[in-house]
């Protein structure tokens, strides 16, 4: 420290000596002055090209730094926590703005318009800021830049500004609504994320993506349009946005990323573009008041827990383009009624519509091979289902718990079947006569009887003040008590037979052609 220099400042020379050697000072190292707590001001040479992260954090006493046009790389968090020190500029090339001050006493500032980058960590941790002004002259927000500013509830972004860095207001808990300007072409990783106060948020029309976690934990979000030139949304872009109530993805987004909207349990319905060719893992998973889906021709794949949980949904059209359908992709969606399997997929992955309690109507194309396992466990609503000869492995547990199972029509040979297929019910599993590997009355444990599908006949069963009321068509109803002979009932009017509850005993009924 020289006698010229007062106490507290600190200048660093362009060089050094050491014995013979003398050396160029062009970096200052990550945490080089870190919690020096008497440093007032410091001086850094036209020699240094690089400062590292947070070599002054924590100088609670710097009020002063001069950084020349030399420096072409500043690391993150360089002056964080210095509580005295007001913002600064300097250049790399490049106008850059630095604000770490803390407690900065200025609750609103407007950025200078020769500013084109505001740094990694500008204005992070600042949380008396409220509001701010971007100029046009910015060109890039950087990482961190507003990561924390808690008390921030206004900020305007110029209309020269492409991109938005990752975090870049993460945790802004006070800012309820953004404006992204036509101008931004890229969003980063968690640039919003739990702003918990955002009410709408309008994307420009130059973004091309939304990405991973950017509005994840938006919890007040009701309002979002995205712009027609987005392309893809991240994962977990909305996830936990439990206030969003619609959203319509605009023709130009190809992809949906995992849980993109997962958790969204007040989306009641959703347009997805023409351009759509995948819905992600879990995409709308757990969206809980969704009732209306709109997929358009152009998806080929919906993936695994795409809709889980989404138990407000009656129905859904699944189109000829979808080629698979996902583990567990629908369920738990506990309304739907009725569901048809396009005809170019080839396996029901497992757990695909388990805990479908009000689906009664499925049709399964005759290109499946393979159902998996609990598929359809615990949908009490099946009475009836019809699996094409394709099929050559059910698997385990795929119909268990589904108690008003009563008829299984098979169109193929006997497929390999896992343990607990059919538990806590007792169906018939009608097969075409010369299909192998069936036997009859039973088979594997389950009673079996011979069919003709010509015709498709179909039986029906209520039971009304102790009668039992069969509605049937496609042929003649026929009895037995053994499952082995059978014999027309007489006085069964044409589709309709009413007779009443045996006290003792069993009766079957099958359709005859």
């Amino acid at each position: 420290q020289s006698e010229s220099v007062p106490s507290g400042a600190v200048v660093i020379p362009d060089s050094v000596t050491n014995g013979s050697i003398t050396y160029s000072v062009t970096d200052i190292g990550q945490h080089a002055f870190q919690n020096c707590s008497i440093l007032t001001s410091i001086t850094i040479p036209d020699s240094v090209t690089s400062i590292g992260w947070y070599a002054f954090e924590d100088c609670n006493s710097l009020t002063s730094i001069t950084i020349p046009d030399s420096v072409a790389n500043i690391g993150y968090g360089v002056c964080h926590g210095c509580e005295k020190l007001p913002p600064i500029l300097f250049s790399t090339g490049k106008k850059i703005l630095v604000c770490y001050s803390t407690s900065n006493t200025d609750k609103e500032y407007s950025i200078p318009g020769t500013v084109t980058y505001i740094a990694d960590g500008a204005f992070n941790d600042c949380s008396g800021l409220t509001s701010i002004t971007i100029p046009d002259s910015v060109i890039d927000i950087g990482y961190y830049a507003f990561r924390n500013c808690s008390g921030l509830t206004s900020i305007l972004i110029g209309n020269g500004v492409t991109n938005i860095g990752e975090a870049a207001f993460e945790n802004c808990w006070s800012l309820p609504s953004i404006t992204i300007s036509n101008s931004v072409t890229d969003i980063g990783y968690y640039a919003f994320r739990n702003c918990s106060k955002l009410t709408s948020v309008v994307i420009g029309n130059s973004v091309t993506g939304i990405g991973n976690w950017t509005f994840h934990e938006c919890s007040k979000l009701t309002s979002v349009v995205i712009g027609d030139s987005v392309t893809s949304i991240g994962w977990y872009a909305f996830k936990n946005c439990s206030s969003l109530t619609s959203i319509t993805i605009p023709d130009s987004v190809t992809s949906i990323g995992v849980e993109a909207f997962s958790n969204c349990s007040s989306l009641t319905s959703v347009v997805i573009g023409n351009s759509v060719t995948s819905i992600g893992w879990g995409a709308f998973s757990g969206c809980s008041g969704l009732a209306s889906v709109t997929i358009p021709d152009s998806v080929t794949s919906i993936e695994g827990e795409a809709f889980k949980i989404c138990s407000s949904l009656t129905s859904i059209t699944i189109p000829d383009s979808v080629t698979s359908i996902g583990y567990s992709a629908f369920s738990y969606c506990s309304s739907l009624r009725s569901i048809t399997i396009p005809d170019k997929v080839t396996s029901i992955e497992p757990l695909a519509f388990q805990s479908c309690g009000s689906l009664a109507d499925i049709t399964i194309p005759d290109n499946v091979t393979s159902i998996g396992y609990n598929a359809f466990e615990l949908c009490g609503s099946l009475t009836s289902i019809t699996i094409p000869n394709g099929v050559t492995s059910i698997g385990w547990g795929a119909f268990r718990y589904c108690g008003n199972l009563k008829t299984v029509y098979f169109k193929g040979d006997a497929p390999e079947l896992g343990e607990w297929v059919f538990f806590d019910a007792a169906p018939i599993l009608y097969y075409i006569e010369g299909a192998s590997g069936w036997t009859t009355p039973y088979w594997n444990g389950y009673h079996t009887a011979t069919w003709i599908p010509e015709g498709w006949p179909l039986l029906s069963f209520d039971v009304k003040k102790g009668k039992l009321i069969l509605t049937y068509s496609g042929g003649s109803l026929q009895a037995s008590s053994d499952l082995i002979f059978w014999s027309p009932v007489e006085g069964a009017l044409e589709g309709k037979y009413e007779v009443n509850l045996p006290k003792t005993g069993k009766t079957f009924y099958r359709i005859a052609q």
